[in-house]
Order: C-alpha cells, then sequence, then structure tokens
C-alpha cells in the first residue's frame, strides 16, 4: 500500500463510495403498480383513485386501468401502508403493505348496485384528492348516460353531452353540436382515434354511436391536450370497450327506433377476446300506416356496426384492431313532378368507414408508448334516378393518421406527454353525374389533398400543494 500513489487510492475511494451511493440511492423508494378492474366484468377501471394513509392526495388509474406510485421502503417503519382503492360507484377496497421491495397489486372493485349513500351539496369542495390545472373537462361514463331519459329508447350520447354547460343542440335536421359559441365544424370528435365527420343518424335526430359498444367518453371544451391537435370549440373523445377476456358475454334489444345486438367472444382466454356491436333500424313500414297518402314512401333507416380485438400477449403489450361502419338511407317524395323533367323522388345516402390498430407498450413504472394507425373514409350520395334529367351528387372525405405517442412520469409531482404525428387528407368535394347517361351535365371538380405534420409535448409539474404549472 505504501508504493501505491496517492491519487489512485483516491480514485477507488471515489468509485466505492459513487457505488455504495447509488445502490443507497436505489433503495430510497420502491413502486407499487397493477391494475384495477371490474370484478363482474373484468373491464379496467378508469379514474380510480389511490391513496396512502388517508394522505389528501394521491395517483389515478389510466386508460387501460393501471396505476403507479412510489414509497419509502416499510422496514424505516415497523407500521405498514395502508392503500385505498376507490372510484364512484364501487365499494372502497383497503390493503395493507409491507413495502420491502417493488410489489404488482392488481385490484378488482365491486359495483355498488342497490346502495343509495348520502348526497352532500357544500359551495365548497371537501375533497381535493386530484388536483389539476386542466380545465372545461368532463368525463362520462355509459353507466351514467345510460340512466338518463331516452327518446324512444334510444341512448344517445349527443343528447346526453348536450346536458353539460356550454353544450347546445345545433338543432333537428342538422348533424352535430355547439360549444359555447363554436360552429359545428370547430368540434373533433373521435372514436378510438378515428375521427367521425357527421355524428348523426336521420339529419340529426339520433348520435351515430352504438352504446353497447363504449366504455367512456372525455369532453374538452376548454383546455385541449396538444396531442389532439387544433381544434378551436372542444374534443370529444370516445372510447370502445375491452372485450372480456374471461367471460362470453351477449345481449340485445328490440325498439320501435332501432335494434341492437353485442357480444364478448374469449378466443384465447386471458389473451384474445372479439367485442361485436351492431345496430340497426329497419322499421321504417310503420310509415305506411301512420302517415299521409304524400309521405307513405318515405324511407329512413340506418345501421351502425363496430368491432374490436383485443389481444394482450403479456403484461406489457396490449394490441387491437377497431373497426367502425355506419350507413343512413333517406328517401322523400317531390314536393311536385313532372314526367322526364323533375324527379318523383329523391334519395339521400351517407356513411362512415373507419379502421384504428393500436399498439400500447409498458417499457417500466414511468415510461409507455402508444403507436396507432387510423384509416376514415366517409361518403355522401345524392341521386334521383327516375326522369331523363337524372343527378347523382357524391363527395367524400379520406383521412389517414399514424401517430407514436409517449407517457413519461419521472415522479408523482411531474407528467410529460409526447409525440409525433402525420396526417393526410385526401377530398372529393364533389362530383355530379359522372359515369351515367343524363340531361344534366357532368360537373367534377378537382381533388384537394393536404399534409398535415406535427410534434407535440405536454408538460404537467406540481410544485407544490396549491401551485400546478402545465
Amino acid at each position: 500500500m505504501k508504493n501505491i500513489p496517492y491519487y489512485i487510492l483516491v480514485f477507488i475511494l471515489f468509485i466505492v463510495n459513487s457505488t455504495i451511493y447509488g445502490q443507497n440511492n436505489n433503495e430510497n423508494t420502491f413502486t407499487i403498480s397493477g391494475k384495477i378492474t371490474d370484478s363482474f366484468s373484468g373491464k379496467p377501471i378508469v379514474g380510480a383513485t389511490i391513496t396512502v394513509d388517508y394522505k389528501k392526495s394521491g395517483v389515478i388509474s389510466d386508460s387501460l386501468g393501471f396505476y403507479s406510485l412510489k414509497l419509502p421502503p416499510s422496514y424505516k417503519s415497523p407500521q405498514p401502508y395502508l392503500i385505498k382503492f376507490n372510484h364512484i360507484g364501487y365499494k372502497v377496497f383497503r390493503e395493507k403493505v409491507f413495502l420491502r421491495k417493488n410489489e404488482t397489486i392488481n385490484i378488482q372493485l365491486e359495483e355498488i348496485s342497490k346502495t343509495l349513500e348520502e348526497v352532500v351539496v357544500s359551495s365548497q369542495t371537501t375533497r381535493k384528492d386530484i388536483n389539476t390545472p386542466s380545465l372545461g373537462i368532463s368525463i362520462l361514463n355509459m353507466k351514467g348516460i345510460k340512466k338518463l331519459p331516452a327518446m324512444m329508447g334510444e341512448v344517445d350520447i349527443i343528447r346526453s353531452i348536450q346536458l353539460l354547460p356550454g353544450v347546445s343542440s345545433v338543432g333537428e335536421g342538422s348533424n352535430g353540436f355547439n360549444v359555447r359559441g363554436g360552429a359545428i365544424d370547430q368540434n373533433l370528435i373521435l372514436i378510438d382515434d378515428a375521427p367521425v365527420f357527421n355524428p348523426t343518424h336521420l339529419f340529426g335526430l339520433f348520435s351515430v354511436f352504438a352504446s353497447d359498444a363504449i366504455r367512456d367518453l372525455e369532453m374538452f371544451k376548454g383546455s385541449v391536450p396538444s396531442r389532439f391537435g387544433g381544434r378551436t370549440a372542444s374534443v370529444l373523445n370516445i372510447k370502445m370497450t375491452e372485450p372480456n377476456l374471461e367471460k362470453f358475454k351477449i345481449n340485445g334489444g328490440i325498439g320501435l327506433v332501432s335494434n341492437r345486438l353485442m357480444s364478448e367472444i374469449p378466443i384465447i382466454k386471458d389473451k384474445l377476446s372479439v367485442l361485436v356491436a351492431a345496430r340497426a333500424s329497419f322499421n321504417d313500414f310503420i310509415f305506411k300506416y301512420i302517415t299521409t297518402e304524400s309521405a307513405r314512401n318515405t324511407r329512413a333507416n340506418f345501421y351502425d356496426l363496430a368491432n374490436k380485438i383485443f389481444y394482450k400477449p403479456n403484461n406489457n403489450n396490449t394490441i387491437s384492431i377497431s373497426t367502425y361502419f355506419s350507413n343512413d338511407f333517406y328517401r322523400v317524395d317531390s314536393l311536385f313532378g313532372i314526367s322526364n323533367v323533375v324527379a318523383r323522388q329523391t334519395s339521400f345516402k351517407y356513411g362512415h368507414q373507419n379502421f384504428t390498430g393500436q399498439w400500447s407498450h409498458y417499457f417500466n413504472t414511468k415510461l409507455s408508448m402508444n403507436v396507432s394507425g387510423v384509416y376514415a373514409n366517409y361518403k355522401t350520395k345524392t341521386f334521383a334516378p327516375d326522369s331523363v334529367n337524372e343527378i347523382k351528387l357524391t363527395n367524400n372525405i379520406l383521412y389517414k393518421n399514424l401517430k407514436l405517442n409517449f407517457d413519461y412520469n419521472p415522479s408523482l409531482k411531474h407528467k410529460i406527454n409526447f409525440g409525433l404525428s402525420g396526417v393526410t387528407y385526401n377530398i372529393v368535394p364533389g362530383s355530379l353525374n359522372d359515369g351515367i347517361t343524363s340531361r344534366v351535365s357532368t360537373v367534377i371538380l378537382p381533388n384537394e389533398q393536404s399534409v398535415e405534420i406535427a410534434a407535440y409535448i405536454d408538460d404537467e409539474f406540481i410544485i407544490t400543494d396549491k401551485l400546478t404549472f402545465q
């Protein structure tokens, strides 16, 4: 040792101390993570709150029911941690944990179906478990929407969000809704990341979404996250339900307006399952018996079909393919008809063809990734074929999107969302009498194309209990 230069000894001591410090630093905290699901259906519970030792702060489960929180090890204290899992409509679940290593705790919450608890109305909030700087956000689930009064038995998402502050109806005969004075084209409506350009059936009478296939929806009226791009008024983000991986399920109904059927089919237990939900209206023959002579030839029907294939190869990866199709047909007699001049009937037809593929990967408790590809095609057609002045007017919007999204949570007080997005549009403004023989001239407007490439980032940091920066 006497022959070893002093600077080598100093270097060795530095390396040893750094290693020991790094080991001790890694042992300062451990992670508790897992997934929260419904005990009956097995579906993930979004927005469940997880708190520790009755503290006024905690975390919430994400869109797939996953949660993660970091705590000091239990061997520094003889008392275990008391973890509380809670969500509206479910019984509270509590778990005592001696934290000596990273723990995975999956929780199944039991729904409260018959217990009506006390309701307290106060001018000040008494609960501040979850604080967020985002304004104008409403999260609705289908259980609550189905309890609202429904016109002719039809559960309607568009009607339900019109009960929210700042949201109003455009009116019958028009599609969509207005948000705080904004126009209908200033709203972005997504179903599993695929855009819906016309959200109503029968020109505004009913919404196009099959309620049995919907899990929940988010309505952003103020602070819109950057991942949705640019919309002036609002964003309505609708999520389809994940099919049950354990149990076969089927339900349906028959009504005056439409008939519906939904089935969840497990293919490989806990791995692969398929959801099929269909709704169709073919009751327009009733017009013959309840309308006047001039309206007996009127026809109005629609259908929508939602499918989802959900595959979970392991706990860190999920793959899903969603499809959504809708179609509307409406035929009405003209107020007057002149043979070989004015058609006796005019028909309208429009619909969506949407496809979405998603891959979600969890690198660790702090970082997750989602890759999605979207194809959406919206077509309309107006035609009157029963005269020499035949008309056929068509147009459509073709939308393609590829998005790479990351969620990074370096700590309980810091959340970062960032990613890349590329969108292409191919718009056919109008094509009149293309490929048919008629006295009406052919007019074809030139197609329009555009490309939109974006990079985005959201950063939310809790500075103190009363101050948060976004």
